[in-house]
């Protein structure tokens, strides 16, 4: 068996009370599932766990429980005895101390049972869905935890998982739907970057953050719901989802990132929310279908080429709704795709006066009373 499937504990005894001798041990353990009692010398104490996990948790690295057991001896002046417990639940190193003045007996270390039997199941690629009861118990799906299971189509995510690490889902081709629980705060870069298949999506309230690149090249998502506590559509979140034609933005969003939409080719509408101040670089850019857009008013920069949309000579309306002109870049539009940008009542001069606004000055016009 390779290094790879094993786990190393370093047992380490600490002369406490008394004369008590003290000991170091380092014990590999096979990953089969099971219990092994490691035993320090008769007549020594064991006053420290170390329990080192491995870099990844496949089929092999699970052990859904083990047990370390530490027989003091009966030397005079022993120290008193305890238990502890300590459960694993992402990979790093946890060390358990035994209190001031005492020896532990048995150090019992648990894994995150609910996630990582469901792991060992799907290492071969075979299993198509994961149900809400699969994942139950866990808190948090770790990084590329589903990366590239080409025959995953279906995954209910339970209330009790509070983070999706990055690139959980990365290039899942054949999902065709997933359910966030209403426990998920955040979801991490790339998550379900590549989930070709992926048609809809709904983003619960109780997530707070997500990562760049998010639903990067999900070519059939069509419908996306957005919800009221995210802060941020970020950098590449929808980039070439060509078919996405549906979407509502939360109200907390307060920015959209850089080529967040590049390639929504049939994206026909959008509101845009009055909570965003910035839309950056490339946010809407061959959004061909998309014919008109309206800014909200407290909107305060604006990208190069962020509004770069249509596909054809003339047929492009921005409405405007700030009376302070926001800060563009001088290719923000297409000017050869224009029809009119349209501004609040009164304030066209003052655009038109503005930092490479005045390359569009023709199409700037005031908005009807």
């Amino acid at each position: 068996m390779s290094d790879g499937f094993w786990k190393i504990l370093a047992l380490k005894g600490i002369k406490g009370g008394g004369d008590t001798p003290t000991q170091e041990k380092t014990v590999a353990l096979d990953m089969a599932n099971g219990n092994q009692i490691i035993n320090p010398d008769d007549g020594k104490t064991m006053t420290q766990a170390t329990v080192l996990k491995p870099a990844t948790m496949a089929a092999e690295n699970i052990k859904s429980g083990v047990d370390i057991g530490g027989v003091v001896g009966s030397l005079e002046g022993k120290l008193p005895e305890e238990e502890k417990t300590v459960t694993i639940t992402e990979n790093g190193t946890t060390e358990v101390n035994a209190t001031d003045g005492k020896a532990m007996t048995k150090v019992v270390v648990t894994t995150n049972v609910a996630i990582d039997n469901k792991v060992g199941q799907i290492v071969d690629g075979s299993i198509t869905e994961l149900t809400a009861g699969d994942l139950e118990g866990a808190t948090k799906l770790r990084d590329s935890i589903f990366s590239q299971y080409s025959s995953l189509t279906k995954v209910a995510i339970p209330s009790s998982v509070i983070s999706i690490g990055n690139e959980a889902f990365y290039n899942c081709r054949s999902l065709t739907n997933i359910t966030i629980g209403n426990g998920v705060t955040s979801i991490g870069e790339s998550a379900f970057y590549g989930c070709s298949s992926l048609t809809s999506v709904t983003i619960p309230n109780s997530v707070k953050t997500v990562g760049n690149y998010m639903f990067y090249e999900c070519n059939k998502l069509a419908n996306v719901v957005i919800g009221n506590s995210v802060t941020a559509i970020t950098n590449n979140m929808f980039y070439l989802c060509a078919n996405l034609t549906n979407i509502t933005i939360g109200k907390s969003v307060t920015s959209i990132g850089g080529v967040a939409f590049f390639g929504c080719g049939r994206l026909a509408s959008i509101t845009i929310p009055d909570s965003v101040t910035s839309i950056s670089s490339g946010a809407f850019n061959s959004c061909t279908s998309l014919k008109s857009i309206t800014i909200p008013s407290n909107v305060t920069s604006i990208g190069g080429a962020a509004l770069r949309i249509g596909g054809g000579a003339n047929e492009v309306i921005i409405t405007m709704l700030s009376t302070t002109p926001p800060t563009i870049a001088s290719n923000t539009f297409t000017a050869e795709y224009l029809n009119k940008i349209i501004v609040p009542k009164g304030t066209s001069e003052t655009y038109k006066a503005a930092t490479n606004w005045s390359a569009f000055a023709d199409y700037i016009e005031e908005a009807e009373e």
